[in-house]
């Protein structure tokens, strides 16, 4: 395995593709894509899921749009890559929590994140 990449390597290489989490309770795979644009990272969503009949719009799913691209919608700048793979765990698990339940937020019980920080395993 390689060594964990820096904050300072992440933000050199500036894009991270296709970059997994799989959500809790449900256990459903989403990917996304870190880009760097100087103020922080964005966090875009390669697979938004199936919001089956709950309201699939940008204000009810916390996601804004860049050219067709959805991202996920902070009220801050995200400085770290290590803070943005927790803000996407974070909208994930909120994600399932709507979709089961209609309210935005971590379902009761969520265990906490783990940081692997930074990217551990990828070659910088």
């Amino acid at each position: 395995m390689n060594a964990p990449v820096t904050e300072q390597q992440a933000r050199q290489r500036g894009v991270w593709r296709n970059i997994w989490y799989v959500a809790w309770p449900t256990r459903r795979d989403y990917c996304f894509t870190f880009e760097y644009t100087g103020a922080g990272w964005t966090i875009y969503i390669n697979n938004s899921p199936n919001y089956g009949s709950r309201e699939s719009g940008s204000v009810a799913t916390h996601r804004l749009d860049i050219s067709g691209r959805p991202y996920i919608c902070w009220n801050q700048d995200i400085p770290t890559i290590s803070q943005a793979q927790g803000v996407a765990a974070l909208w994930a698990d909120s994600t399932e929590n709507y979709i089961a339940t209609g309210n935005f937020s971590p379902a009761a019980g969520r265990p906490g994140v783990r940081d692997r920080t930074v990217l551990n395993g990828y070659p910088a």
